[in-house]
């Protein structure tokens, strides 16, 4: 009888894991369906699918492109006493095409290719409509 207790709780928290990660495989699924991805893109089975949330809107990078780094990989930002501080850089885009992931915003990779060979995309789940779906373009 003492098991009960904690027994529930373990059955609770496992419940709320289960049901967080179906809520977020029926919002996939739901953009999956509706996207209509930009002219020139390659095909939805092509491209690795990163999901995450951002104040209120599900976010979505596409990417036709395996990103590998050195287990080291980070960033100095210069301070202004001139000295330099080390900060993580964005999450590796590490997952093979035609698989998707849910990820922590934190670990959400930033996406982008010539030719549109990524694609950003913007999701509101409230509306349930696609904000924005573009080719998502290096910054040089």
């Amino acid at each position: 009888m003492k098991l009960a207790g904690p027994l529930l709780v373990l059955l609770t928290i496992s419940a709320c894991g289960s049901s967080e990660k179906t809520r977020q495989q029926r919002l996939m699924n739901e953009i999956e369906a509706k996207l209509k991805l930009p002219k020139g893109s390659l095909p939805l089975a092509q491209h690795a699918r990163y999901y995450t949330e951002y104040r209120g809107r599900v976010l979505a990078a596409y990417t036709t492109e395996i990103e590998t780094r050195a287990a080291d990989y980070g960033c100095s930002d210069m301070q202004a006493n001139m000295s330099l501080k080390e900060v993580s850089g964005p999450a590796a885009a590490d997952l093979r095409p035609g698989r998707r992931r849910w990820v922590q915003f934190s670990d959400y990779p930033a996406v982008a290719s010539e030719g549109c060979r990524a694609v950003q995309i913007q999701y509101d789940a409230s509306t349930k409509s696609v904000e924005y779906a573009e080719c998502a373009m290096p910054d040089y």
